[in-house]
């Protein structure tokens, strides 16, 4: 998903996220700063529990089993679990990977 639909998506959520909190959400999830945020770095997210990972620590999750897909793969229309975190920007994330 890209920056546009992602805003769309959270100015949405209920409370909606402004503007600059939807920006931050997604340069957080962009760990390859590609302006795109795939199921890689989305689903990496979810697990990890923060914004702003590594890709070591990505990588790492991958290589355990805990994230199966790979940079720039993975599905992107899986139905999404609520956010581990109760964090109001991850669980927009969730309704804009739901909506691309």
């Amino acid at each position: 998903v890209d920056l546009n639909p992602f805003r769309a998506a959270a100015s949405d959520f209920n409370p909606p996220l402004t503007s600059e909190q939807a920006d931050y959400a997604f340069c957080g999830m962009d760990e390859n700063h590609d302006k795109k945020v795939c199921s890689f770095e989305f689903f990496g997210i979810l697990k990890i529990g923060h914004f702003f990972p590594s890709r070591s620590h990505l990588e790492h999750l991958r290589e355990v089993g805990a994230l199966t897909e790979r940079p720039g793969e993975g599905p992107h229309d899986l139905a999404l679990p609520p956010s581990p975190t109760g964090d109001v920007a991850v669980a927009a994330a969730a309704a804009a990977a739901a909506a691309a």
